[in-house]
Formats: C-alpha cells, structure tokens, sequence
C-alpha cells in the first residue's frame, strides 16, 4: 500500500478541496454542539469524596445520574482510588454538601465517607484564566510565524504553513465539540503542543519540496509524506496508549485534544499545504520554461 497515493495522484484542486470540506464540517460541529468547558473555563465547584468502603461502591456514571437529579448544573464524576472527584458547574457551599448531598447519596447508594472542597472557581478567575489561554496561544503563534518565516524566507510557503496551523486549531475545536472533550488547562496544553508539532511536519514538507533536488517535486512531496505519516502514526499510537490506561482527566484532555490535532494536521499538511506548495512550484517551472 501506497501511503503517499494521495500527493501522487490527486490534482491540486482535489487536494486543496479534501482539507476545506473537513473545516467546512468541524465549523457546522462547533456551531451546532457548541464547545464544552471545564471547570477552568466555566468556574464552578470541584467536590472529592472519598468513600470508607471502597471496594463496593457505585460506578461513577451512577453518582453522576443521582446528583444531576438534585443539582441543576452540569456535573462530571471520575472514580479514583479513594472514591470520587466531583466537578459541578455551579457554586456549592458547604452546607449544600453536608444537608443536601451527602445525605442523598447515603440514602440513595447507600456511599458513606468525606466530603470536602478543596477548590471553587469564580467568574474573575475563570476569566483570567481564559485570558491567560489567549495569550499563550496568541504568543506561540507570533513565535512561530517568525520562525518559519526565519526558516524558510519564502511567503507562500510561510502562508499555508499559517493556513494549516489554523485548521488544525479549528479540528481540535471541532472534535472536541463533537467528542465532548471539554476545553481545559490540559486541552490548552495539547493545542499548543499541536502548534509545535504543525511546524515541524510542514517545515518538512516545504524543505522536501522547495529546497531539495532530485526528482520531481510529487516524488519529493510523496517521500515527505511517508515520513512524516509515519512520525504522525507513532505520536498517536503512544497517545492513544496514554489516553486508555491513565484516568486522570487533565491526561484524557490533553491527550486527546492532541490525538485530534495530530490527525488533522496529516490531512491538513499532506493534502492542503502539498497541493499549494506543488501549484507553486509547478507555476514557477512553466514560467521559466516560458522565458527560454
């Protein structure tokens, strides 16, 4: 099988066009599902409670039926080794907890143990966090247009390197909303991690393309694309490992918010920047063929 088939035989149209379909949909997905927040984002309440008995307790999805029956919010509960960690999107005081839940969930499933709250989010911190967030990936993407620009010194390609990296953002949002991962201090992490991982892997295919000789320049993008398809296959491999084994959610969220972008950036690099890198210079060759 011919992994690199696609920059062999696609024309440039059909290249181009694949890629903006895909953003097409991760647009309409964002749009109609709406992005998840967590607790970093949103502000709420994190609850943990851990449990006296915990060999016989209820799995996590069952606490989290019973308390969305006595809580209007949004609530997500993860099992742990010492019982439950609770995230509610709403402010709960104290005395919420110990006249309200704690009794119904003794009641109920019959869950006996602590109840504390170690952190609560307001809507000013949820806010600087946010702000923080813009920031952070605002700086990363101004540190990597200069860069590749440094890099390359060549406009088209640093343009449709850009064009890429914001797809790629734009699939990441797109699964999420789509997966219900929610928009966290680990999502975060795994976009800008994704902005770094673009780089490269374009960075790859303009210097197969733009700069190396030897072949004609399908033959350099295909040989690009196996390498760089094969680097993509490994990094989501070993994500997909971490993903299933661990069980925190700041590792789930990370790590599958660069699961996503990782494989659309393989569409978006391979298929998207190799048909404008090829147009290029397949339109300076017939010009310089023109002037002899």
């Amino acid at each position: 099988m011919d992994i690199a088939w696609p920059v062999r035989h696609l024309s440039y149209k059909q290249m181009i066009v694949i890629p903006l379909v895909l953003a097409a949909f991760f647009t309409a997905a964002i749009f109609v599902r709406g992005i998840p927040l967590s607790m970093d984002f949103a502000g709420g309440t994190y609850l943990t409670i851990t449990v006296e008995n915990i060999e016989n307790v209820p799995s996590a999805s069952v606490v989290e039926d019973e308390l969305k029956k006595i809580i209007d919010a949004e609530i997500e509960v993860h099992q742990t080794d010492r019982g439950y960690d609770v995230e509610a999107s709403t402010y709960l005081t104290d005395n919420q907890v110990e006249n309200q839940i704690k009794p119904y969930l003794l009641s109920e499933l019959g869950i006996r143990g602590k109840y504390s709250i170690p952190e609560r989010m307001s809507g000013v911190i949820t806010g600087q966090h946010v702000n923080q967030a813009k920031n952070a990936v605002t700086g990363a993407a101004i540190a990597m247009g200069v860069i590749i620009f440094i890099a390359l010194r060549h406009f088209i390609s640093v343009g449709s390197i850009l064009l890429v990296v914001g797809l790629d953002a734009l699939g990441v949002f797109g699964g999420m909303a789509l997966l219900g991962i929610p928009l966290s201090f680990g999502s975060v992490t795994g976009l800008l991690l994704l902005i770094g991982y673009a780089v490269d892997t374009n960075i790859l295919l303009s210097t197969k393309v733009l700069k190396r000789v030897g072949g004609t320049p399908r033959e350099r993008a295909a040989e690009g694309m196996r390498t760089g398809l094969m680097m993509s296959g490994t990094s989501v491999a070993a994500l997909t490992a971490l993903n299933v084994i661990m069980t925190p959610p700041l590792i789930k969220e990370f790590s599958g918010a660069l699961i996503i972008g990782i494989l659309v950036d393989m569409v978006n690099t391979w298929l998207l920047n190799s048909g404008v890198l090829l147009r290029h210079v397949e339109l300076q060759q017939r010009g310089y063929h023109g002037r002899i």
